[in-house]
């Protein structure tokens, strides 16, 4: 393993056991059934389709509500450790790495949602990813994989517009951010 590698999973771990802290604390901010949370939980048809489904599929393993933000929490925690090692993996920058991890770990208002039946988390660990890709695409020589990386942003905004339509606002960050590339 290389040494920067090995520092890369040393960030991960660390910035994920502090916001695996920060979720912790964080837990009693929201209550985990809100008012949106039945629209999503019995699949109301004015709210975007995406969530209820993911729920329906947990729900066919159990109907336990801690099961489902378990699951949120894994989901947003691997996406987390993911930004973090492509941060510092891609843009080899130490003090970038430690101020991301820092800012979103330690953020107690964001870290609340997670514990709720919304679909904020599940929104956070798609944004993660799609950043994540963004930063790759700088990295990408290969016309092969610049477009594969392009497919999956595409797949990930369609994602993020079928959970939370307000975004529909990352589309043209992607874009723009395209169009540079080229």
């Amino acid at each position: 393993m290389t040494k920067n590698k090995f520092y890369a999973l040393n960030y991960c771990l660390f910035f994920c056991l502090l916001c695996l802290a920060s979720i912790y604390i964080s837990w009693s901010k929201l209550p985990t059934i809100s008012p949106d949370s039945l629209g999503y939980l019995n699949f109301n048809p004015i709210r975007p389709s995406f969530y209820p489904i993911f729920l329906d599929i947990l729900g066919l393993i159990t109907k336990n509500k801690n099961f489902f933000i378990f699951v949120q929490v894994l989901i947003y925690v691997s996406s987390f450790a993911y930004l973090i090692f492509i941060i510092h993996t891609y843009i080899k920058r130490n003090f970038l790495t430690f101020f991301v991890g820092i800012l979103v770990s330690a953020n107690f208002y964001m870290h609340s949602f997670h514990t709720t039946i919304l679909t904020e988390s599940i929104t956070f660990s798609i944004i993660n990813i799609y950043i994540c890709c963004l930063i790759k695409l700088f990295h990408y020589e290969e016309y092969s994989k610049v477009r594969n990386n392009i497919v999956f942003l595409g797949l990930l905004s369609g994602s993020l517009i079928g959970l939370k339509p307000a975004m529909i606002t990352f589309i043209p960050c992607g874009f723009i951010v395209i169009t540079v590339l080229a």
